[in-house]
C-alpha cells in the first residue's frame, strides 16, 4: 500500500501507523517484520523535518536513520528496514508493507462440557447460556466483554452426551 492508504487503514482497524520510539519497540517490529521475509514496512515517521509520526506524537530522543539525508519534499514518507531497524525515507507513493499499532484485545477462549438433554443447537437456549455468562462475567470483568457460542470440530475430546456435538463458549473481554 501507499504510506496515504497504509495509514488511512491503521486509522480505520487500530490507531494509527506505528510509531518507534524506543529501541524495545524498534526490536518488537523487527522481529515481526524479519520472519515474513518484508523488505521495508511504512511506519508513522512523517514531515515537518522528520520529528513527527501521524499519531501527532514527537520525540526527540530516539532516532534511527540509515543514512543521513536531506530530502525535505512532501512526497516521501517514513519507513523502517526489516534487516536493520534503520529508518529511511521513500516516496509516499510506493507499495510497502506496513505496520500499525493500537490497543490489543485479549481474547480467552473458554471450553465448556454440559451435560443436558436440552437441545444445545436451539438458538434460543444458546442465547439464554451466553446472557447468563455475560452476566456472571461482567462483574469481574471490563464492560465491554462479549460471550460468543462456538461448535467446534468433532474431534474435540468435549462432546455433549445428548447431541453428541462438541461445544464452546469463547469469550472476548
Amino acid at each position: 500500500m501507499t504510506w496515504i492508504d497504509a495509514q488511512t487503514h491503521c486509522r480505520k482497524e487500530y490507531d494509527d501507523l506505528a510509531s518507534l520510539t524506543s529501541q524495545t519497540e524498534l526490536m518488537d517490529v523487527r522481529s515481526l517484520l524479519e520472519p515474513m521475509g518484508v523488505q521495508w514496512a511504512w511506519i508513522g515517521l512523517y514531515k515537518p523535518l522528520w520529528t513527527t509520526w501521524s499519531d501527532s506524537s514527537t520525540n526527540t530522543n530516539f532516532y534511527n536513520w540509515e543514512t543521513p539525508f536531506n530530502i525535505y519534499t512532501d512526497d516521501y514518507c517514513g519507513c523502517v528496514t526489516a534487516a536493520t531497524g534503520k529508518w529511511k525515507v521513500m516516496p509516499c507513493t510506493s507499495f510497502v508493507k506496513f505496520i500499525c499499532f493500537g490497543d490489543t484485545q485479549k481474547q480467552t477462549v473458554v471450553k465448556m462440557k454440559f451435560q443436558s438433554k436440552l437441545d444445545l443447537n436451539n438458538m434460543e437456549l444458546q442465547r439464554q447460556i451466553i446472557e447468563q455468562m455475560e452476566n456472571r462475567l461482567r462483574p469481574a470483568r471490563e464492560a465491554n466483554l462479549t460471550v460468543k457460542w462456538r461448535v467446534t470440530a468433532k474431534t474435540s475430546n468435549l462432546t455433549d452426551p445428548v447431541t453428541n456435538q462438541n461445544v464452546q463458549i469463547k469469550c472476548h473481554p
